[in-house]
């Protein structure tokens, strides 16, 4: 059932995209930085999200080591 309606949902993209004429619009001044602002706000976005789960990530990695250091130590400490 779903790969039907995917492919009916693919085969109406492929249809409204192929069967396109040119638009002769207006675009004005505000449309280039509005799409500027857009641009700027989802580097941004992913810049801040790439900070909060960059952190958590380095901060996981360094209390795994630090488990696996004192782990490691009792070991040696064992075998003398």
């Amino acid at each position: 059932m779903r790969s039907t309606s995917v492919r009916i949902c693919a085969t109406a993209a492929v249809v409204l995209l192929a069967s396109t004429v040119p638009s002769w619009a207006y675009l004005d001044p505000g449309t280039g930085s509005l799409l500027l602002q857009s641009a700027i706000a989802v580097i941004a976005a992913t810049a801040a999200t790439a900070g909060f789960y960059w952190s958590k990530t380095r901060d996981l990695v360094a209390r795994l080591l630090h488990r696996r250091g004192h782990q490691e130590g009792k070991e040696v400490e064992k075998d003398l």
